[in-house]
């Protein structure tokens, strides 16, 4: 990567004489999905793939061109840019990059910092990036569940949900397994300011929605630990997708996506 693109991020615009064939696009977005080939299979909007010539980097292709004014990740990307050397919850975009076709149809990519999937580490660790988060964090998920990596990840997940969806000031009773409640509140003002930014972006546009799912935010490894980065905090339910369906149910959700509970405090079932 440019010493540049650390210090601001580069909007790059690449017009092409061929148009994009959105058929055989939607095809084989239909089908690398439903694959079990983990290097195509990736994610219902994208692929990334680490760059081989630097281990840090990784391209990020959507797999379909997106209509950008409804494209969630492009907005988030765009509004973070200002930010992510002042805020270690955001992640670093070295460079967009957009595919224009003659009629003006874009296919976004990007280039962006390598992170980790959470179950690259310890139930333990994941604890104490928790604590760091959410004063208390420890003593309210409950032993049982500090054993298990995907149940304390889990966790912190739901509360980054319950943050940006209801504000710092979150504390119920909540029928939670091997957990007797969960809070949300923070001290911590770089986490307010990633979650005041993505709710500023959620409210730009009647098509977001807030999609903060345990695949939807990753980890960065440092000298303080580990820290927890929120990739792709929105989705726009497919209405920025040109030229087909996509991998989506009559719903309206990924058919790969995992789901958390969302309810509001008090909120039953």
């Amino acid at each position: 990567m440019k010493l540049l693109e650390l210090i601001t991020p580069i909007t790059n615009t690449r017009n092409i004489s061929v148009r994009h064939d959105l058929s055989a696009l939607n095809k084989q977005t239909k089908k690398d999905v439903l694959s079990d080939d983990p290097a195509t299979n990736g994610g219902a909007y994208a692929i990334g793939k680490q760059n081989p010539k630097d281990p840090h980097d990784l391209r990020k292709k959507l797999r379909m061109p997106s209509n950008l004014v409804h494209d969630a990740y492009y907005q988030y990307t765009k509004a973070i840019e200002p930010y992510v050397l002042s805020n270690p919850y955001l992640p670093r975009i070295y460079s967009t990059n957009l595919v224009k076709d003659p009629d003006g149809i874009i296919r976004p990519n990007y280039r962006m910092e390598m992170l980790q999937q959470y179950d690259k580490f310890s139930a333990e660790s994941l604890v104490a990036l928790g604590e760091r988060m959410f004063p208390g964090f420890e003593d309210m998920i409950g032993v049982s569940r500090a054993t298990r990596a995907d149940y304390v990840w889990l966790d912190i997940m739901n509360r980054m949900h319950n943050l940006c969806a209801y504000g710092n000031n979150g504390k119920y009773e909540f029928d939670y397994g091997h957990s007797a409640r969960l809070s949300w509140v923070t001290q911590d003002r770089k986490l307010l300011a990633a979650a005041e930014l993505i709710t500023k972006v959620l409210r730009s546009n009647h098509h977001f929605t807030l999609d903060l799912n345990t695949g939807n935010a990753m980890i960065r490894t440092g000298s303080h630990g580990l820290q927890l980065v929120i990739t792709d905090p929105l989705s726009n339910g497919g209405e920025s997708l040109v030229g087909g369906s996509g991998p989506f149910s009559d719903s309206g959700m990924a058919d790969n996506q995992v789901t958390i509970d969302a309810r509001k405090p008090g909120e039953k079932t």
